[in-house]
């Protein structure tokens, strides 16, 4: 993952955060509800068209991404994503 999206998630929405990805995720360690898209988006490293081939395995994983982590986290993160791309 991007080191400065983990830390902008990390500083706004921990919980959030370990909800989708687990207790683990700023170590690069991922469960919970997302684990194994976070794994495939982790093997990418921040390769946008990688990424877009990580699909979220479950309908629990799309919600948590869509709703928790989107709406209440990415949003405020976003130049930290742009950033990372760069």
């Amino acid at each position: 993952m991007c080191p400065a999206f983990i830390q902008c998630i990390g500083d706004k929405c921990s919980a959030a955060a370990q909800e989708c990805a687990g207790p683990d995720y700023s170590k690069g360690v991922y469960a919970g509800t997302c684990g194994s898209y976070y794994d495939c988006v982790k093997t990418c490293n921040c390769v946008k068209t990688c990424v877009d081939k990580c699909i979220p395995d479950t309908s629990d994983c799309s919600a948590c991404l869509l709703y928790t982590l989107g709406y209440g986290c990415t949003l405020p993160c976003a130049s930290a994503v742009t950033s990372c791309g760069s």
